[in-house]
């Protein structure tokens, strides 16, 4: 995480980003349920969305930051690429532009 992440997040221990009332690991049900409270009324966000959906956006904003395959499969927790691209490949900019340059510039040379 960077530096305003972790600000934005404050005072963490023991590993845990996110604690239950009485300082440890959050259940299933308890994250569930702080989530499912969080996203009330929140614009754009569904009833049946949740963790998987937070997921999916954030593997997208690195996506569209430039971080490649390999990083993002690491990040998710992939244990190779071809998940990640099997996925997410529609996110990654076309470069057919870029090849096309390529190719010219041996015409053009």
């Amino acid at each position: 995480m960077g530096p305003a992440t972790m600000a934005a997040l404050g005072e963490w221990g023991e590993g845990l980003v996110f604690r239950s009332r009485r300082r440890g690991a959050l259940t299933r049900s308890s994250a569930s349920h702080a989530w499912h409270l969080a996203v009330k009324g929140v614009d754009g966000v569904g009833p049946g969305a949740g963790w998987h959906e937070l997921r999916h956006f954030h593997a997208s904003l690195l996506i569209a930051g430039g971080a490649p395959p390999v990083a993002v499969a690491h990040r998710l927790g992939h244990k190779d690429p071809t998940e990640t691209l099997r996925t997410y490949a529609h996110l990654w900019p076309d470069d057919d532009e870029r090849m096309r340059g390529l190719s010219d510039g041996v015409i053009a040379a």
